[in-house]
């Protein structure tokens, strides 16, 4: 005897979502994009005729920022969160699409030069990179209760240091040395917090 389907009944989860994991949905529509936006232009940013290695490293180096900050997300987790606080929470990640952005346009396939892109819009770039350390300071203090001064902020201060000098200098060996030391810098970052939540270790 064949017996009828049983009705379906929709799956309603073990218990109610949390602000945490509500802002983190969000967090990850934002790596997404970015990811997507990037990796959709590795073509033609390869291309052998156009492509630019500093253009180049610098599309690896904002992959890998945007795999620190989703990693270093889940520090959030215990935060008190109101509006003000999710906004502050997201804008390290919203910086970082903008810098995608600017690094890959809509239409990446018509860039002749990566060289050329990447001198016309050092400024920028450099500005958001910037601007995504600075708010990622700054959601430590407000979102961690860490101290603004302490012998952690070395490695951003570096960082926004380097930033600063690509923002005043277009000359290529400059924006070489900036990649040379970015690339040092960051690999500092992924030993230090190689451990899930370490960065909401209290200082």
């Amino acid at each position: 005897m064949i017996h009828p389907p049983a009705p379906f009944e929709p799956w309603t989860g073990g218990g109610e979502l949390t602000l945490f994991e509500y802002i983190s949905v969000a967090a990850s529509l934002i790596c997404s994009f970015i990811a997507v936006r990037l990796l959709g232009a590795v073509g033609p940013i390869l291309r052998r005729d156009a492509r630019y290695w500093v253009h180049i490293a610098w599309t690896v180096f904002t992959l890998a920022m945007l795999s620190v900050q989703w990693w270093l997300f889940w520090a959030y987790r215990e935060a008190d969160w109101n509006y003000g606080r999710f906004v502050l929470a997201l804008t390290p990640l919203g910086l970082v699409y903008v810098l995608s952005s600017f690094l890959v346009p809509a239409e990446p396939g018509r860039i002749e030069c990566w060289r050329t892109h990447f001198y016309e819009v050092r400024f920028r770039v450099c500005a958001m990179a910037l601007a995504t350390v600075v708010t990622m300071v700054l959601c430590t203090v407000v979102l961690l209760d860490h101290p603004l001064v302490h012998p952690r902020r070395i490695l951003p201060v570096s960082l926004i240091a380097l930033f600063a000098t690509g923002m005043a200098s277009d000359r290529p060996r400059v924006h070489e040395a900036i990649i040379v030391a970015f690339a040092g810098a960051f690999t500092i970052t992924a030993l230090v917090f190689s451990v899930p939540g370490s960065f909401g270790v209290a200082p």
